[in-house]
């Protein structure tokens, strides 16, 4: 490949002046593509491309060994996290920003290297591309416009219980896998789902395997906490500016318009400390769900699922109706993180975003952990969905029915109303196990949680309820948190 253009600089973690770095270089013809090779000095850095139109091209974080991105004209052969078209003349601006990924680790000065190559047959067949999820035609008029995941085949399904993840990473930022290595493990797990949420970068495309879908997500991650954007299909603008500690009314303002526009905002593993949420003024009625088990495998995670739970179990009592879901964070050989634990399973209509995102607003998920079960709220032999509103104030008999693998260990499955456990029982492996009681009509909600013999969490089943509108007691998250006490999660 010829070398266009090359260029060194740094960026700098603690100092406000140095947490963007620019560079530039000219384009004085228009070839079919461009391979960017994008080096940190070890450390990760954010890389934005735009053509001489301001329209953002191409979007990268730095690894541990330099990286290259494959930029081409034809959507079918641009790499994931580009946006492909025509590559004008003129001159192409680098963007580089500066990553502190937590509070303890702010790095200081960071060194960058980019180079700029006119790519060739050889470049084209490595480099690993998806199918895109923009329209060419918008891309023509300089605009980024992603499509349309909801189509005539999926509105016509019916709804029914999707296994998935709802937080994974790729080798576009943090992560080791590829794209196909993720489908491939998601197969073989037989997962339906899962959603692609790099760290403040938006995927713009995915292979495509027969049996799983891959949706689009956007991790905002920031020194001092991290939330899922599920469903974003625009990249936020200025937000890496701002540096590793965005101050709270720029990713106050983030959130609001993600709310606008339908954007499902889950806050990631908030108490897995370095990684803990500390925007404290985080707005309750701003947040859709919670990711309450977040990868159980990792060596960070002590009792920070427990503490999610309890949380959780705090904000309905509040009046805060905010689902409960799951996420593995999987990074692969960098953890010991696996996809697809914990299982997140949703009642939506396949292959459709809109019926995903509306299924968690609904509190149609369950989560298990190494849990190979059936589990279902029932009442008078009718099946209730999680997030079941009964609408009744008169005492209901219900039925609480989990059936468990044969292959899967002994677990006690607990029933939770307002957040205290009333009731359990053992659950043995090939054998269904049923609870019965009666929800009282003064009662607001009640749940479903599993855990195994050593009181490890291995279930969580998003509660029933009763529809009450309560006042919210609770208003932000800094107010939640002098709510929860050790007792709660601690056995």
């Amino acid at each position: 490949m010829d070398m266009i253009f090359k260029a060194n600089g740094f960026v700098h973690t603690d100092q406000a002046a140095h947490f963007v770095s620019e560079t530039s270089f000219q384009l004085d013809k228009e070839p079919s593509s461009l391979v960017f090779e994008f080096f940190g000095s070890g450390k990760e850095l954010f890389f934005h491309v735009e053509d001489p139109s301001g329209l953002l091209r191409v979007q990268h974080q730095s690894s541990h060994e330099p990286s290259n991105v494959m930029l081409h004209e034809n959507k079918a052969k641009s790499g994931i996290g580009t946006f492909p078209g025509k590559i004008h003349k003129g001159e192409w601006k680098i963007k580089v920003f500066t990553y502190g990924p937590r509070m303890n680790r702010m790095i200081g000065k960071v060194l960058f290297e980019v180079k700029v190559f006119e790519g060739n047959e050889t470049s084209e067949r490595l480099a690993e591309n998806g199918i895109s999820w923009l329209q060419s035609d918008e891309m023509d008029k300089g605009r980024i416009v992603f499509k349309d995941f909801e189509s005539e085949s999926n509105s016509a399904l019916a709804e029914k219980w999707l296994s998935g993840d709802f937080h994974v990473h790729s080798i576009l930022t943090d992560g080791s896998a590829t794209a196909l290595e993720l489908l491939e493990e998601g197969r073989s797990k037989q997962l339906d789902f899962f959603f692609i949420s790099e760290h403040n970068i938006l995927t713009t495309g995915f292979p495509e395997k027969s049996g799983i879908t891959v949706f689009p997500s956007y991790e905002v991650t920031t020194a001092i906490g991290h939330f899922n954007a599920h469903g974003l299909v625009h990249v936020p603008e200025g937000l890496l500016s701002q540096g590793p500690i965005p101050p709270w009314r720029v990713l106050e303002k983030l959130i609001r318009n993600f709310n606008v526009k339908g954007v499902l905002i889950s806050i990631n593993h908030p108490f897995m400390e370095p990684w803990q949420w500390q925007y404290n003024d985080l707005s309750l009625s701003q947040i859709d769900a919670l990711e309450i088990i977040t990868d159980p495998y990792d060596k960070n995670i002590g009792d920070a699922n427990e503490k999610a739970v309890a949380l959780l179990d705090v904000l309905w009592n509040s009046g805060s109706h905010i689902t409960g879901i799951g996420g593995s964070d999987t990074h692969t050989k960098y953890s010991d993180s696996q996809l697809g634990q914990p299982l997140t399973r949703i009642y939506a209509k396949p292959g459709s975003l809109f019926s995903m995102l509306e299924a968690i607003r609904k509190h149609r998920a369950q989560i298990f952990v190494d849990c190979e079960c059936n589990f279902n709220y029932l009442s008078e032999g009718k099946v209730l969905l999680p997030g079941t509103d009964m609408g009744s104030h008169e005492d209901l008999p219900l039925a609480f029915s989990l059936t468990l693998d044969k292959a899967s260990d002994p677990v006690v499955l607990g029933v939770i109303e307002n957040g205290i456990l009333v009731e359990e029982k053992e659950a043995l492996p090939g054998k269904t196990c049923v609870i019965e009681r009666v929800w009282k009509a003064d009662s607001d909600w009640i749940r479903c949680g599993l855990r195994d013999r050593y009181q490890r969490l291995r279930g969580y089943i998003n509660p029933l309820h009763r529809g009450r509108k309560k006042r919210r007691t609770i208003e932000t998250w800094g107010d939640a948190l002098s709510f929860l006490k050790p007792h709660i999660w601690l056995h």
